[in-house]
């Protein structure tokens, strides 16, 4: 019998993200929807600011971890700063995101905005009022929208009851 990725039996596709991605859905992405949508709707629209982390590195992702919850620390942090291991692809092929990431955070501390004081280069991170958040991604950092059922059960508490 050859070897097979993990979860799965040779010829068969790994039934394990599913569950794994339904549960980081449920406990992750909802709720940071739910706050960034709460937070919009009670105070102003134009001052609520959401992400999602796409920084993919490949052995995570042999592993069948996708891109694990914090994984965007050294790029926020830096290298050496946030218990990054000697794999890290920050030092390598991701390190390119380092200070996108990086400049993201630090114009939102000085300004309590990410798009004040940015780079010519930096992407415009447009506020979660209006249903779109940042995918922070390496060479192709980009807004997306949140799909329209997910906003109205996010927004309505739909999700929560």
């Amino acid at each position: 019998m050859r070897n097979a990725p993990h979860g799965t039996s040779p010829g068969t596709r790994s039934l394990l993200p599913l569950p794994r991605n339904s549960y980081g859905e449920a406990t992750l992405t909802r709720p940071g929807n739910f706050i960034s949508v709460t937070y919009a709707q009670t105070y102003r629209r134009n001052r609520a600011w959401n992400y999602r982390c796409n920084i993919l590195q490949d052995d995570n992702i042999a592993a069948g971890l996708g891109v694990p919850h914090t994984f965007e620390l050294p790029a926020i942090l830096g290298l050496r700063n946030a218990g990054d291991s000697t794999k890290s692809s920050y030092k390598t092929y991701n390190a390119a995101i380092i200070s996108v990431v990086m400049n993201c955070w630090i114009r939102f501390v000085r300004d309590l905005t990410p798009n004040q004081y940015k780079y010519a280069s930096a992407p415009h991170w447009e506020s979660f009022g209006n249903g779109r958040r940042i995918v922070l991604q390496t060479k192709d950092t980009k807004m997306e929208r949140i799909l329209g059922s997910r906003m109205r059960s996010v927004s309505s508490g739909s999700d929560w009851r």
